[in-house]
């Protein structure tokens, strides 16, 4: 008799004893295999899967003990990140959602997120973000805050429906959390909210932040003027470091040409009026390195190495800041990543 564990319901094959059973039964037919050879592959699968299960299991009781006790011990949390334990990590995080323990309640957040953005599964991905956005109605507005921030790492394909009118709820709740859910609307392309988002500017009660936030929004989802107001804003700042750290991120969310056109005179400007990162050098650099790191994650085949943790790969950033000129100039259609926040 087989024994079968309880696992996560997904269309992922991957991890499933009743896929693996039909995978095998698929071969059997192919080559011919024994059933007795089939039961017995059937059963070292589920035996197997069943110890993994219990693992993670092991693993998660000893975090919710360390998080609710005095109790210290070493846990090697990477176990869990392990290719092929998704279901089992989502499902024995779930529960703690509920949790009265606000520790308890963040750690399945931060728990849910890693294992969502490390999977490749898109069922799994789902699952993750699903809970993610669960989190976003949390009591704690800090908590809430971190979950909504999680959202920004997926694709936008990992939503689903049911995840995007849960936002679209969210949204209308006019939590402190408003104009991260905007940009969030906004990212998914949800233009059937264009309506509600302009209405609250033409109302004009908004403070200046949350009407910034909104302008973004509809200008990601390809409204001309909130892009032209954006626009607007941020030709009237001195071109310096304030505009580099705090209206350059702004400007790339929108995803927008003109705007882009906009960063793109100051890629090719020659004016030194930014500060440098290296604590030796005290001189002023020019803007454009920064333009160019920036441009370097939205721009689909850029010309340059980029990796996560580094960005740009190079040892000449004058010859790279040449490259990215050159590569704009002979690639006036280059295309934006829009899938990504």
């Amino acid at each position: 008799m087989l024994i079968r564990t309880p696992i996560l319901k997904t269309a992922s094959p991957l991890t499933s004893v009743e896929g693996a059973r039909v995978r095998l039964f698929k071969r059997s037919r192919d080559f011919a295999i024994p059933p007795s050879s089939i039961l017995a592959l059937l059963f070292f699968l589920t035996i197997n899967i069943s110890a993994q299960q219990n693992k993670v299991n092991k693993i998660l009781d000893d975090i919710r003990t360390q998080l609710t006790t005095d109790k210290k011990q070493k846990i090697n949390e990477e176990i869990l990140f392990a290719s092929g334990n998704e279901p089992f990590v989502l499902t024995g995080v779930k529960s703690w959602y509920n949790d009265t323990l606000k520790n308890i309640r963040s750690r399945a957040l931060t728990i849910t997120a890693r294992m969502g953005l490390k999977t490749q599964e898109p069922a799994f991905r789902q699952e993750a973000l699903r809970l993610i956005v669960k989190a976003c109605n949390d009591k704690d507005a800090a908590l809430a805050g971190s979950a909504i921030n999680y959202l920004t790492h997926f694709n936008r394909r990992d939503f689903t429906k049911d995840a995007c009118d849960s936002i679209v709820v969210l949204l209308k709740k006019q939590t402190p959390q408003f104009e991260k859910l905007a940009r969030i609307v906004g990212f998914l392309n949800l233009k059937e909210q264009v309506p509600f988002l302009q209405n609250i500017l033409t109302e004009g009660k908004a403070s200046t932040k949350i009407q910034w936030n909104i302008h973004l929004a509809l200008a990601r989802m390809g409204n001309e003027g909130s892009a032209k107001s954006c626009l607007d804003l941020a030709k009237g700042y001195p071109l310096d470091d304030n505009i580099m750290y705090y209206i350059l991120p702004d400007l790339l969310y929108t995803r927008q040409k003109p705007v882009f056109d906009f960063l793109l005179e100051i890629l090719y400007s020659d004016k030194k009026n930014c500060t440098s990162p290296n604590p030796n050098f005290s001189g002023h650099i020019l803007c454009g390195y920064r333009v160019m790191e920036a441009l370097a994650a939205v721009v689909k085949d850029f010309p340059l190495k980029t990796n996560s943790s580094e960005g740009i790969v190079t040892q000449d950033y004058d010859k790279a800041l040449q490259i990215t000129r050159d590569w704009f100039k002979e690639h006036k259609e280059y295309e934006l990543k829009i899938d990504i926040y």
